[in-house]
């Protein structure tokens, strides 16, 4: 049997979430190494950071599949003093290379919007009609954009679903914004950073929207307009992907003698807060 190399994988990841998809100010795909490399093991993980390096350098990873990019802005250098670059150089001097699959994932079919909404429990999942920006801003590039709607069923008032949406992410907390006796049915989902699809959401008649990295006059914007919204943060509401990430690479290279597994130290960013 022929050993699976970086680009075979790469064939697999991009199959399903395809690079052409991501917005157009993402930067996707092969970040370091080689797509001849041989691969026989693969790490996945939210975040590239000197956590992760230091776990696939312990485990003897081939190849870190992340959802966030370590490069998303053009490097002007790679200097052993800066903490972002030093990670690089790190893996690069281990022989890891590294793949990003962002918002291209976001919007891939079961990928992280979609497994979101099904952590959350919604049925008749579809995706989140194209509408115009948050706020009355510029419509969205693409259609159907990076969110998710479904149904809840039986309703439940938006207290009660707050706390529903914290305990099936296992979130440390979670922030409600709306009349807490608000009876929820229709969700709109979007993992990560969602508040330029407050408009959508509310556009597709969505009750309430779960969603991270939610900004003061978005929140405005969206109570003024009648949505219901949860907080959960952008880790909580991306981090379910990871398994069914992880899940769809073991199905397909596991036969192939390829072990794959999803880093401990992702869930060293689980919050950066601390509640007091």
């Amino acid at each position: 049997m022929a050993a699976v190399t970086a680009g075979d994988v790469i064939a697999l990841l991009e199959a399903w979430a395809p690079p052409g998809t991501a917005e157009p100010w993402d930067n996707v795909g092969l970040q370091l190494g080689h797509p001849g490399q041989p691969v026989r093991r693969i790490l996945v993980t939210m975040d590239v950071d000197a956590a992760a390096a230091a776990e696939a350098e312990s485990w003897g990873a081939d190849l870190l599949v992340a959802h966030h990019p370590p490069i998303f802005r053009p490097l002007r250098a790679l200097r052993a003093d800066d903490p972002a670059a030093a990670v690089l150089l790190r893996l690069l001097r281990a022989g890891t290379a590294v793949y990003a699959a962002h918002t291209n994932l976001d919007r891939a079919p079961g990928g992280v919007s979609d497994v979101l909404a099904e952590t959350l429990g919604l049925a008749e999942i579809q995706p989140l009609p194209a509408g115009p920006g948050a706020a009355g801003g510029e419509p969205h590039a693409g259609s159907p954009p990076l969110g998710r709607i479904g149904l809840l069923g039986p309703a439940l008032p938006l207290a009660d679903f707050a706390l529903q949406v914290r305990k099936r992410l296992d979130a440390p907390f979670v922030l409600r914004a709306g009349d807490p006796e608000r009876l929820c049915r229709r969700v709109a989902v979007c993992g990560g950073a969602g508040g330029d699809l407050i408009d959508a959401a509310r556009a597709a008649g969505a009750d309430v929207f779960v969603t991270g990295d939610l900004k003061y006059h978005q929140v405005q914007h969206a109570l003024l307009h009648g949505l219901a919204l949860v907080d959960a943060g952008h880790y909580a509401s991306e981090r379910p992907v990871l398994q069914a990430l992880a899940r769809r690479l073991s199905g397909a290279l596991t036969p192939r003698g390829v072990e794959v597994a999803v880093a401990a130290a992702a869930d060293r960013f689980r919050t950066p807060w601390t509640v007091v």
